[in-house]
């Protein structure tokens, strides 16, 4: 990185560099950044498990062998097969299917990415069908499995803010209806 330059009586250029060394842990996070790309990747590598257990070194070792076990886990499931049935199904319309697809998973077997996913769906379901106090169940339970990555996570929240003003305009709506003379 340069970080400044001067000019000296005799017209030339005097560079100074400023080099900036990576603290410890920052090899760890960018493996770790490389993992959660890697759980998220529909399909299995070994050349891509072995390349960033190579990366990591004898220091970070037994935490990185444990999330690529974790997402050895986790494209080795059948979950992500079903939850792309499921996702297709919803595109299609098909939203009492989705639902016996995902009701097809055992929620205690899954891992925290596709607990999230598993709740994610149904929160769509819920909100496509206009059921809003149970798609803010899902959306919440979707945050609380732990899965989702940091921009998942902030849709997530604004989910819940979007369902908290449909819920506000639903109950506003039903008391106007109520309040009508029925003829």
């Amino acid at each position: 990185m340069l970080s400044s330059a001067s000019v000296s009586a005799s017209r030339s250029w005097t560079l100074r560099w400023t080099v900036t060394v990576a603290p410890p842990g920052a090899l760890y996070w960018a493996v770790e950044g490389l993992i959660n790309l890697y759980e998220t990747h529909v399909g299995h590598s070994d050349k891509l498990i072995a390349a960033i257990a190579k990366m990591a070194g004898p220091v970070d070792r037994s935490a990185l062998d444990g999330r690529i076990a974790a997402a050895q886990r986790v494209l080795d499931s059948d979950a992500i097969t079903t939850l792309n049935v499921a996702v297709t199904d919803i595109n299609a319309g098909r939203y009492a299917e989705t639902r016996a697809v995902i009701g097809e998973l055992d929620f205690n077997k899954l891992s925290r990415y596709e607990r999230s996913k598993a709740e994610q769906v149904l929160y769509t379901v819920s909100y496509m069908e206009g059921n809003y106090a149970e798609a803010r169940e899902h959306v919440k339970k979707s945050i609380d499995a732990g899965g989702l990555s940091r921009p998942e996570s902030f849709n997530a929240h604004l989910a819940l803010v979007n369902i908290d003003i449909m819920l506000r305009l639903s109950v506003t709506s039903s008391e106007r209806t109520a309040d009508q003379p029925v003829e």
